[in-house]
């Protein structure tokens, strides 16, 4: 493990853009995604075969990190949960005051 060179109050949230964890919640993504617009639903089908392969990375990475830096990695979504805002509503409660922020997306 890797010593943290910086303040406890300093943290790290890796961001996303997120997908639902099960097919169910997919027509609600596609709302939130396409601002309430109607979509095709080939577009809905084609995103069946997507669902999470975008967040199990990222969790993966927070974890390694973790287990590197030896402290908790946050991690927001810009388009599903857990979104970037209450993440980073969670960070403040955890008496984050300053965060590093990856974004993997590109």
């Amino acid at each position: 493990m890797m010593e943290w060179p910086h303040a406890a109050s300093d943290g790290i949230i890796l961001l996303a853009h997120g997908t639902p964890d099960v097919l169910g919640e997919m027509h609600a993504y596609l709302k939130l995604v396409t601002g309430g617009r109607a979509y095709p639903r080939k577009l809905f089908m084609n995103c069946r075969s997507a669902t999470r392969r975008t967040v199990y990375p990222t969790l993966r990475q927070a974890a390694l990190l973790e287990e590197r830096l030896g402290r908790k990695i946050y991690v927001g979504m810009r388009n599903w949960t857990p979104f970037i805002l209450d993440v980073v509503e969670e960070m403040k409660r955890d008496g984050i005051t300053k965060a590093k922020t990856i974004c993997l997306a590109p």
